[in-house]
């Protein structure tokens, strides 16, 4: 009998428990995509420099990391110093604002539903990126020193979800949807 409760107990517990490891999943990549962005922003505000925002292309989260990238999962924000102009190029040096924010498996931005993901891609990377080399590919836009963003209003948002979620046409049930205005730079985070 005793066996019998512990054996219905457990039953009822355990999708509980999946349900709530997901739910925290989500909200911690949301909060770690948010605090990079407004991060980034800030910093351009008070250095009064530039600062670049990378959302980074890597292997799916099965593969090994010198698999072929294809889910945009992690990003990192970047301070442009003045530019250097070399052999009539001109380049900005940059410093990492913080490490790369890498989302927890099996969170992803789904390419679809993210107009900031349709910005030119870089495909060949000069900088490593830890655990990666220059195997990624990224995107890029720029919060400049008055806070706003390089983005025009319709490539300005990402959405986060859970890559067995990512398959059908519309939102899933569990996503997060981060929203740049890109004329004053702030940022709307959208839950459902």
């Amino acid at each position: 009998m005793v066996i019998a409760i512990i054996g219905l107990l457990t039953a009822l517990v355990v999708p509980a428990v999946s349900s709530i490891s997901r739910s925290y999943q989500m909200t911690s990549a949301g909060h770690a995509a948010l605090n990079a962005l407004v991060q980034a922003r800030q910093a351009a505000m008070t250095k009064g420099y530039p600062v670049q925002v990378r959302i980074y292309k890597l292997p799916d989260y099965n593969q090994p990391n010198s698999g072929t990238p294809s889910v945009y999962r992690a990003l990192q924000a970047f301070v442009e110093g003045d530019p250097i102009s070399t052999g009539g190029t001109s380049s900005a040096p940059l410093t990492p604002l913080s490490k790369a924010s890498f989302f927890s498996s099996p969170v992803q931005i789904l390419a679809a539903k993210s107009s900031l993901l349709t910005l030119p891609a870089v495909s060949s990377p000069e900088e490593t990126l830890p655990g990666y080399g220059r195997n990624y590919s990224y995107v890029s836009f720029r919060f400049k020193p008055s806070g706003q963003a390089d983005i025009s209003a319709s490539t300005s948002g990402i959405v986060l979800a859970f890559s067995s979620d990512s398959q059908s046409g519309s939102l899933p049930d569990n996503f997060r949807a981060l929203e740049i205005d890109p004329v004053t730079g702030a940022i709307r985070d959208y839950t459902p």
